[in-house]
């Protein structure tokens, strides 16, 4: 799977990523710097980089505000953030805006209330080019969960994740999506899996809902297409 072309994000997933600093900038690497992606975060700055080498890392991730890039040197599928389902795999839940980037990697195994494999409280990440696969929430999002923020996906393949609402959920707030694909999602609440879609290659923009009993708005199945005004 590949970004759309026309995407002005700077996806770089091969070559060397020795240790370098351009105007303040450092590339943290793991595990060649770092045993751990979380204790990489810890150490960065605002504009660093880390970047993960192919392989399974047990633990769970919070990017704790920081305008950072976390993201794979070689692509998703051999560079894995396992959960292991012990709680939601990435968390942004401190303010952290669009210069937050989580970038070609794989989100697995994720188990909470909401936001199985990704968790987003009032904040506007940006997601690019990652598999968010086999993760479970009790209640919405067993893929992503976003509530009061402004989340941005593109080309990312979210599949085979179980909730209230399977793949992906935004509570309030709003989303942009361009050429993301949501397959094999089973909401608890259905007896099959939905089919697949695949999101148009031009971005659309969820709007706001507001009320409990309108807050609900599943960006998985037909409905991904309907809800964004298809």
């Amino acid at each position: 799977m590949q970004a759309p072309a026309r995407s002005a994000l700077p996806i770089l997933l091969a070559g060397s990523c020795a240790l370098a600093s351009v105007d303040g900038q450092i590339t943290r690497q793991v595990p060649g710097q770092f045993s751990t992606i979380q204790a990489a975060i810890d150490a960065a700055r605002p504009g660093d980089e880390v970047v993960v080498d192919p392989g399974r890392y047990r633990e769970r991730i919070d990017f704790r505000g920081k305008a950072i890039t976390v993201r794979s040197s070689a692509g998703p599928t051999g560079t894995i953030i396992d959960g292991e389902q012990m709680g939601t795999v990435v968390t942004f839940q401190t303010g952290e805006g669009r210069d937050s980037v989580l970038l070609g990697l794989t989100i697995a195994n994720g188990r909470a209330t909401n936001g199985g494999n990704i968790y987003c409280l009032g904040t506007s990440p940006t997601l690019v080019g990652n598999l968010i696969v086999d993760g479970q929430a009790a209640r919405e999002g067993g893929g992503i969960y976003s509530e009061g923020g402004d989340l941005y996906l593109e080309a990312n393949e979210i599949r085979g994740n179980r909730g209230w609402t399977g793949g992906a959920h935004v509570l309030t707030g709003s989303a942009t999506l361009i050429g993301n694909r949501i397959t094999g999602t089973l909401p608890h609440r259905a007896r099959r899996a939905h089919p697949e879609v695949v999101e148009p290659q031009r971005g659309r923009t969820a709007a706001a809902v507001a009320g409990a009993h309108r807050a609900r708005r599943v960006l998985e199945a037909a409905a991904a297409v309907h809800a964004l005004g298809r």
